[in-house]
């Protein structure tokens, strides 16, 4: 027997009673007040046609809107009350700057295929609770926290469906994250890497169990991890187009495994290592560069390398080598003689204050179309 009623005190808002168990679609939310009398961001006005109804420390408001002026300063708790399943929350809580704790628990997300820009510009924001989360049509979390640089750790263990294709930006600039729980996270069709830990300057180590076989982007990757020491990640790389600042300004990297580094359809290895001070060794087993046509800044400023061995690489549509090498400055071994330089355009300073180097074999370069 179901009964259905619209008495206000068996159901109500929009909550339902099933089986004896009480569903509510909600989002919760925490939000530090510094000054009163002055509106605070709660959530993007595009939902406010979504918002059922909105309570502030427990007691509801009689206006729905997007924005609530507290009278006491500290920390207050919203909730969100929806009126259906949402599809989407991108831009949920854009730029809310003194948004710091989010429950996602009693949000009814089986449905939600998009979450980009979810948290974007939160600069305060601490938390978030993806305990019950359902991420089975999740496609894109492209830049979901985005200049979220007071979050220290976040568990995305829950995201392990197999639609996910868009991750760039994910965790721009979150410079105080230093402990990210994957789980079962995975990136089978993923096709978008790029800029995922840009700026995450607050990680030593890093443990991923990525799938990247179909990642075509992967241009500023880990840029500006500059205190990263180890990767711990079997990059394939078959589908990969741009690797351009990959690893630019890991100034404290050590070592890399490019074992599986597969480069036939890449176009742009421009700063890939830029500033990788502390690398010393790099294995490349890589050869096809077939459709490479940027090379600049490759390996600018590795101070510390001694030995690179670039021979039987296939560089046809090379044009830009210059300062490949710049600054290379405990640079003894350099094998590039079998570069083809055909359409190389520029050249300039391309072993610039490489001041160990005593050798090199310039012999096959053509240089007829060299204009720098």
């Amino acid at each position: 027997v179901i009964l259905l009623t619209t008495s206000t005190n068996v159901l109500y808002e929009n909550e339902e009673i099933l089986r004896g168990y009480i569903l509510t679609n909600a989002i919760t939310a925490k939000y530090s007040v510094e000054e009163t009398n002055k509106p605070i961001l709660l959530y993007n006005d595009k939902y406010t046609y979504l918002i059922h109804t909105i309570r502030i420390d427990g007691e509801k408001i009689s206006e729905v809107k997007n924005e609530y002026t507290f009278d006491t300063s500290g920390e207050h708790e919203v909730k969100l009350s929806l009126k259906k399943a949402l599809k989407t929350t991108e831009e949920f809580f854009i730029d809310c700057d003194r948004l710091t704790e989010v429950n996602l628990v009693n949000l009814t997300s089986e449905k939600i295929s998009n979450t980009a820009k979810m948290f974007y510009n939160c600069i305060n924001l601490k938390s978030v609770d993806f305990t019950n989360y359902d991420a089975n049509e999740l496609t894109n979390i492209s830049s979901m926290f985005y200049n979220c640089n007071s979050i220290s750790s976040v568990d995305i263990s829950k995201f392990n469906g197999y639609k996910l294709k868009d991750i760039s930006y994910l965790f721009y600039n979150c410079a105080n994250l230093s402990s990210i729980n994957f789980g079962s996270f995975i990136t089978t069709y993923v096709t978008n890497m790029s800029h995922l830990f840009y700026n995450c300057e607050s990680f030593g180590k890093l443990n991923l169990n990525f799938v990247t076989n179909n990642a075509q982007d992967m241009s500023h990757m880990f840029h500006g991890c500059y205190n990263l020491s180890n990767i711990s990640q079997n990059f394939n790389t078959r589908s990969a187009i741009y690797m351009n600042n990959m690893f630019d300004g890991c100034e404290n990297l050590l070592s890399l495994d490019l074992d599986n580094f597969r480069t036939n359809n890449l176009v742009n290895m421009s700063y890939m290592f830029n500033d990788c001070k502390s690398l010393e060794d790099l294995n490349f087993s890589m050869t096809n560069l077939s459709n490479v046509e940027d090379m600049s800044f490759m390996f600018s400023n590795c101070k510390k390398i001694q030995d690179i061995q670039l021979f039987n690489f296939t560089t046809h549509n090379l044009t830009n080598m210059s300062h490949m090498f710049n600054n290379c400055s405990d640079l003894i071994n350099l094998n590039i003689s079998y570069f083809l330089t055909d359409k190389v355009q520029d050249m300039s300073y391309l072993l610039y204050n490489c001041k160990n180097l005593t050798y090199i074999d310039f012999s096959s370069f053509n240089t007829t179309v060299v204009s720098n």
